[in-house]
C-alpha cells in the first residue's frame, strides 16, 4: 500500500501534466537525491520510474523515456528581446 509522505516511502507530489497526471517522488533512501519518481496518469495507471525528478523530465523531453499514456513533449525554442533579436519563433525541426 502506498502512503502520503511523511510516512516511511511515502508519496510526495512535486508535479503535473496539463493533462491531469501526476508526478511523484517515492521518498525512500537515504534522502532526496536518491527518491525515485512515480506517475498517476489519468487513466488510473501507476508507475515508477528508476531515476529522479530532473532524469525523468529530461528523458520525457528528448523522447528517450517511453511516455506510457503522458501527453508528447514538443520542446520550441523562442528568441527573447537582445540586439538581432526579434522575439519570432525559431525554426522547429519537423517544420512545425
Amino acid at each position: 500500500m502506498l502512503a502520503a509522505y511523511p510516512a516511511p516511502g511515502g508519496l510526495l507530489t512535486w508535479g503535473s501534466s496539463n493533462q491531469g497526471d501526476t508526478f511523484l517522488w517515492t521518498t525512500e533512501g537515504t534522502g532526496p537525491e536518491a527518491w525515485k519518481v512515480t506517475v498517476a496518469s489519468r487513466s488510473g495507471d501507476w508507475w515508477h520510474y528508476d531515476a529522479g525528478a530532473l532524469q525523468f523530465t529530461a528523458d520525457l523531453i528528448s523522447g528517450a523515456l517511453e511516455p506510457w499514456g503522458l501527453p508528447r513533449v514538443r520542446p520550441e525554442a523562442v528568441a527573447l528581446g537582445g540586439e538581432g533579436q526579434t522575439g519570432e519563433r525559431a525554426p522547429q525541426a519537423d517544420g512545425g
